[in-house]
């Protein structure tokens, strides 16, 4: 008799995948579209010392305690992560590293509904430790610095990535603290050269006589004090990147020898008939009106036509209000943890002070005030009692959308906001200017060229300090 072929049992699929990733040794999580914890499998358990039941529900920061948390990073505008390394404070607050992969969940009509996430401890040290970098800092993983929700934050951050295979010329505009050099050293470490120098100089912390012998170098004897050969900062960023911040306050006299070195690759050291190559990719920088510079003949139209062949804008804080929710609230508990806290958060009310006020310091700003409740604020929850009285009402600016009234615009509020929060600093600071610029978030060039804008000081008799 022929035996009988036995139709193979089919478990109910549900509990068979269910099974299958709780009992896998992968640790395993899936997070929902507002990065709250709904599935631990057992090894997440073990690995963070959280049961299912303390983490679903929660945010998974809160769950992790990470530093530089893939899904605060970024997850849901890069689309997934691949074999990163991450610190984060597992069971019994142990620090350990992982190694981590997390893609997006979507729907049938492409909507996101989630992430989910897979990480192991890394426990072979000879064979991770030798290919791990693990995530602690901005410049670690340039691209998770930018957080937010806003197109003009996705603009950017696309421009960066579609930059990686290119040397162009990259000018970068944007008021003082919105993180133009966060994009300066993106795009470095982006690039083909990010295993080469990233050289940075600020043209407007120079005094004008030493510009020269700072960019190029000199030779001994080029000029009093000059006692042995030098080389500039051109020369240190062979091969990699050469960043030139506050390229507006660039003099006259060095802007055609810096519109040579663009066009030849060529310079010569102060004082040496020798000319030299340069084999250096260009980032610039200025918070200047640079095309209101050029009318008025301060800059030259040549050089920015050389150093804007990709031109990148930072809009100021106030102006993607979307941004700012996420963006406090990820630099709150990555700072919180690196000073050796448990991960701090905002309150409700907290959140709704800082999405309405002004940001004249942009994130700049934003980081002093994170540090400020980090170091006061005794629980892990800032409430509003917690927020510095320079936090006023009378700071803040119109909610996104805001439509003109009469002829009053959120420009219009905007630049009194700003001018107000100024005079009122300065006058907390004793008119001390490089202590106003530090209050607000700002370096002191800056604040001398708003309060020149808003006409403060004027008339007063007020010196500054």
């Amino acid at each position: 008799m022929a035996a009988r072929c036995m139709a193979p049992t089919i478990p109910d699929p549900a509990r068979f995948f269910e099974a299958l990733v709780r009992d896998m040794d992968e640790a395993c999580i899936v997070v929902g579209r507002d990065q709250r914890v709904m599935y631990m499998n057992r090894r997440a358990e073990q690995i963070t010392g959280a049961t299912a039941a303390q983490g679903i529900g929660k945010r998974c920061l809160d769950v992790f305690r990470c530093p530089a948390c893939t899904l605060q990073c970024g997850l849901f505008d890069l689309g997934e992560v691949r074999d990163t390394y991450a610190r984060i404070l597992g069971a019994e607050g142990r620090s350990l590293v992982v190694r981590k992969n997390a893609v997006l969940m979507h729907d049938g009509d492409g909507a996101v509904l989630g992430a989910v996430e897979t990480f192991h401890e890394v426990d072979d040290e000879r064979e991770d430790r030798r290919r791990a970098r693990v995530v602690d800092t901005f410049d670690e993983e340039p691209l998770r610095g930018f957080v937010g929700r806003s197109a003009a934050l996705r603009r950017i951050v696309d421009t960066i990535r579609r930059l990686s295979g290119s040397d162009a010329t990259v000018l970068i505009t944007g008021e003082s603290g919105t993180g133009k050099e966060l994009v300066a050293r993106a795009v470095h470490a982006t690039s083909r050269r990010r295993s080469r120098p990233f050289v940075a100089l600020n043209c407007a912390a120079l005094p004008a006589d030493l510009v020269e012998s700072e960019l190029f170098g000199h030779v001994r004897g080029a000029f009093t004090g000059a006692v042995r050969d030098r080389k500039g900062a051109v020369e240190s960023a062979e091969g990699g990147t050469f960043f030139l911040d506050e390229i507006g306050e660039l003099p006259p006299s060095i802007q055609a020898k810096l519109l040579r070195l663009l066009q030849d690759k060529t310079f010569q050291r102060v004082g040496d008939p020798v000319t030299r190559t340069a084999n250096v990719r260009f980032v610039s920088a200025t918070n200047v009106d640079i095309a209101r510079a050029v009318k008025e003949g301060r800059f030259r139209a040549d050089l920015l036509y050389r150093l804007q062949v990709i031109p990148i804008h930072l809009p100021p804080l106030r102006d993607r209000r979307e941004d700012i929710s996420p963006l406090a609230t990820w630099l709150l508990a990555r700072r919180s943890v690196a000073a050796g806290r448990m991960p701090m958060r905002f309150s409700p009310d907290a959140m709704r002070r800082l999405e309405r006020y002004a940001w004249p310091g942009n994130v700049r700003e934003l980081i002093n005030l994170v540090d400020y409740a980090i170091a006061l604020t005794a629980d892990s929850l800032v409430t509003s009692r917690d927020l510095p009285d320079s936090l006023s009402v009378k700071d803040t600016a119109p909610a996104a959308g805001a439509t003109r009234t009469g002829r009053y615009t959120a420009d219009d509020a905007g630049t009194a906001d700003e001018a107000r929060r100024i005079q009122s600093a300065l006058e907390a600071n004793g008119w001390h200017r490089q202590r106003t610029a530090e209050a607000l978030g700002m370096d002191r060039v800056t604040l001398y060229r708003k309060m020149r804008e808003h006409g403060i000081g004027v008339g007063t008799g007020q010196k500054p300090g």
